[in-house]
């Protein structure tokens, strides 16, 4: 029974952070500012880009704004980032 809220819980807030960027900034991965990424594998202290950018440029700057790097990843899941790299 746990397991399964887990499963949908993790589900929603990848489903979140899909649903508050620009799809095509990443190419269908999602979008996150992180702070570090170790060769383009995990990314950690993730989070979703403020706001909504709909382009690259828009990407790269808020993700600037707080000294991160602009990042896609294939799963984001609590504040880490799986085969992420720049966009």
């Amino acid at each position: 029974m746990q397991f399964t809220a887990t499963i949908l819980a993790l589900a929603a807030s990848v489903s979140l952070a899909v649903a508050q960027t620009n799809p095509a900034l990443c190419g269908g991965r999602t979008a996150q500012c992180c702070q570090l990424d170790a060769l383009d594998l995990a990314a950690v202290s993730c989070e979703n880009p403020s706001g909504s950018p709909q382009t690259l440029e828009e990407f790269d700057s808020v993700c600037a704004e707080t000294g991160v790097t602009a990042q896609c990843c294939v799963l984001p899941v609590l504040g880490q980032g799986l085969l992420c790299s720049s966009p």
